[in-house]
């Protein structure tokens, strides 16, 4: 049995089992309409006017069933297809099909400029493998300050502390975990001046004593 594949499936499939760089895409999938975009030719409603071909450059798209994590740069071309009419419950007609309604119903219908957009180029990048590497530094930083955090903050404690208090990594650990994210980042940000500030303040109070 074989299985037939929508364009979108097929495109997605290709991606996968390609190598990082230029994706070689068949030429029935750069034929293949993706979507389409309508532009007015009414100038008070718009004063664009694109021209023949309309070019768009996206990281992620639904029609083409690539998201950001698929680490794709695509482009399109829109190949102007001629002008339309659009009905107020937004069926399409073609120019000639809305001159033959307008002339039996007395309504005027909205002209528009249809454009196809097909696929030009995929490239395929190293864009989430980066992404990935750089949240595990990112991780691996937070750690770190984490790490610096509680041995500053135990220091301290001990300093600050009275006679007998004790303070361990191990309850500095914990409270840190009773934070939310946001608090805890904020404390790992600010831990050094926090720190500094305390154990100065310390010191001028044990002079005034």
């Amino acid at each position: 049995m074989t299985e037939i594949l929508q364009p979108k499936d097929e495109l997605v499939a290709i991606v996968g089992n390609s190598d990082f760089g230029d994706v070689k895409v068949p030429d029935d999938l750069k034929e293949h309409t993706w979507f389409v975009k309508y532009e007015s030719t009414n100038p008070l409603l718009t004063d664009t006017n694109t021209g023949k071909t309309c070019h768009i450059q996206v990281t992620a798209n639904d029609r083409v069933g690539l998201s950001e994590d698929d680490g794709c740069i695509i482009d399109f071309i829109g190949y102007l297809r001629g002008e339309v009419a659009m009905t107020r419950n937004g069926e399409i007609l073609t120019d000639a099909e809305a001159e033959a309604r307008e002339d039996t119903s007395g309504e005027n219908f909205p002209r528009y400029k249809a454009y196809d957009f097909k696929l030009d180029k995929l490239v395929k990048t190293t864009g989430p493998i980066d992404r990935e590497r750089l949240s595990r530094t990112f991780d691996q930083q937070r750690q770190e300050s984490e790490r610096n955090l509680i041995d500053t903050l135990d220091s301290a404690f001990a300093r600050l502390g009275s006679p007998g208090t004790e303070s361990s990594p191990a309850s500095v650990q914990s409270y840190l975990q009773s934070l939310d994210p946001s608090q805890r980042k904020a404390i790992v940000e600010m831990a050094d001046d926090e720190i500094e500030e305390a154990v100065e303040e310390a010191a001028e109070d044990a002079v005034a004593a």
